[in-house]
Order: C-alpha cells, then sequence, then structure tokens
C-alpha cells in the first residue's frame, strides 16, 4: 500500500512537471511565432511573456533541486 502511494505520488509528480514543460514551451513558442508574425504584438509584450516564462523556470529549478536534495536526505540544498 504505502509501495503504491509512493509510485502514484511520483507519477503526479512527473506529470505535473511534464504539464509545465509543456506550458513553457508552448509560451516560447508563441512568443516567438507573434514576433514574427504580427505587427501588433510588441517587445514589451514579448518582454512580459518572457519573464513570466523565466519565473516558470526558476520555480520548476528550485523544485528539482528541492526533490534532489530530498532524494540524498541532505536538507542544505
Amino acid at each position: 500500500m504505502i509501495k503504491e502511494r509512493a509510485s502514484e505520488d511520483l507519477l503526479v509528480r512527473e506529470l505535473n512537471r511534464k504539464l509545465l514543460f509543456g506550458e513553457i514551451e508552448e509560451k516560447v513558442l508563441s512568443v516567438t511565432y507573434n514576433l514574427l508574425s504580427d505587427r501588433l504584438y510588441t517587445l514589451d509584450d514579448a518582454i512580459s511573456e518572457l519573464i513570466e516564462t523565466i519565473i516558470l523556470l526558476e520555480r520548476e529549478q528550485q523544485a528539482i533541486v528541492d526533490e534532489i536534495g530530498r532524494l540524498r536526505g541532505d536538507s542544505r540544498l
């Protein structure tokens, strides 16, 4: 039962991570496409969206570092 629950938790975390990376990829593609094709889409629009994307990446990076620390049993990270 405990092992099954741990496997389920791991699956949920991995699916969430893949979903987040998919969202980040979509944002980058959207910004790139809009900059190339839409004269109404400004550099300011792009910068705002890219800042949001960078924040998402930083959060995910921290979650990965925390997970590595948890797996190692190391609270220094």
